[in-house]
């Protein structure tokens, strides 16, 4: 399973229509928190090396962001934001999962869809909606999170990993899917790194896999950027619905 690839876009058989899931969502976007990462002399934490070229080192440092200082987070607000987030679905036992993709308290950072192998809830305004049907679209066993990343002009992505590779592996090998709708990309790119490669995420696929444990981050936006991630238990293999590149 470790040849399965960290991108490729989805089959062609599914789609959605990104006006109407804009109309829907964005009343909702008014609860969003941004979501910033630890910095350490002038770059994300995950990427001291500077491996990673999304924007320049000026406009990098310019990003709002937080420094740990005596073990506390100290926020840093910069000329360009970040990323800003909202769950469609969430764990009712788990208050985090409002917002967040794992505990606040846990020093481990045990992602939710990892942990809890079930059905998540959806929140009740997105009940009879279009952007419901088009994430149920695919052969689910069940769904989990549904999380929209939201960006607004001056924006970057900040260079980060979401998961552990060798947790986010064992989740594709188990027959679980992390699939994103690339509703409006905002003139940002998506660009990562796979066997110290750079690559970058064309702009014209709709929909397609991604694997977050990636080191990845977005180039800065000139409108407004929106993308929808979903995870869930397939009926069928994963790789049955994937344009392998």
């Amino acid at each position: 399973m470790k040849d399965f690839p960290i991108y490729s876009p989805l089959s062609k058989e599914f789609d959605y229509d990104a006006n109407i899931i804009i109309k829907e969502i964005m009343p909702l976007l008014v609860n969003e928190q941004e979501r910033t990462l630890p910095f350490e002399n002038g770059r994300s934490i995950y990427d001291q090396s500077n491996s990673l070229k999304i924007a320049s080192e000026t406009d990098l440092e310019n990003t709002t962001k937080y420094k740990i200082v005596d073990g506390n987070r100290v926020p840093v607000t910069g000329k360009f934001k970040t990323y800003h987030v909202y769950n469609l679905t969430y764990l009712p036992e788990e208050v985090d999962s409002q917002i967040d993709i794992y505990r606040h308290d846990d020093p481990e950072k045990k992602i939710f869809w990892h942990t809890y192998k079930k059905p998540f809830t959806w929140r009740e305004e997105l009940q009879g909606t279009e952007t419901k049907r088009y994430i149920e679209q695919f052969p689910w066993e069940y769904i989990q999170g549904v999380r929209v990343i939201h960006m607004t002009p001056p924006s970057i992505g900040q260079i980060h990993r979401d998961s552990h590779p060798i947790a986010n592996y064992k989740y594709f090998k188990d027959g679980f899917a992390s699939i994103t709708f690339n509703i409006a990309h905002g003139g940002g790119v998506l660009n990562y790194i796979d066997k110290d490669i750079q690559h970058s995420v064309d702009n014209s696929v709709k929909m397609f896999h991604f694997n977050d444990s990636a080191l990845h981050g977005v180039t800065p936006i000139t409108s407004e950027r929106i993308q929808l991630r979903i995870w869930g238990k397939l009926k069928v293999s994963y790789k049955d619905l994937l344009d392998v590149l």
